[in-house]
């Protein structure tokens, strides 16, 4: 029964450090300071380097209408085959029509990664928070 204990012990304090290193390998790089803090329930005002490649797209703003800005004859969805099982998040993000969510992290500000590829293979990379009502636009990239 120790045994139990101490393992059960050791995954409660391991376990969100393994949560946190998965979600900065899936989100990848970000731009902005990400430490988790008061501060940092907002976006950054500081978009210097953030790449301008959607006109009219800001930091902050509503996620649907940051698509709508999207040119689909440019950037399509980068979709993956569906999974057995994929985490809550992900699957209100799919049931709102957001296709190109790659993955979701469960707590926190609940970030997901929404893909777009264009024909070159560049891939448009936009985080968006879901801590709110509706998901907003926390950071975007180009790989």
């Amino acid at each position: 029964m120790e045994w139990l204990q101490a393992t059960a012990m050791f995954f409660s304090k391991v376990y969100p450090l393994l949560v946190l290193l998965t979600l900065l390998s899936v989100l990848g790089p970000m731009h902005h300071d990400t430490s988790i803090s008061a501060a940092m329930a907002q976006p950054s005002a500081d978009d210097e380097f953030l790449p301008d490649v959607i006109e009219g797209m800001e930091l902050g703003m509503a996620y649907g209408e940051a698509r709508a800005l999207i040119d689909q004859e440019i950037w399509i969805p980068r979709t993956y085959p569906p999974l057995d099982y994929v985490s809550t998040a992900v699957q209100q993000m799919q049931d709102l029509g957001y296709e190109e969510v790659r993955d979701c992290a469960g707590t926190g500000l609940g970030l997901c990664r929404m893909e777009f590829i264009e024909r070159e293979g560049l891939i448009l990379v936009i985080i968006v928070t879901t801590s709110e009502a509706e998901p907003k636009v926390w950071d975007w990239s180009l790989e």
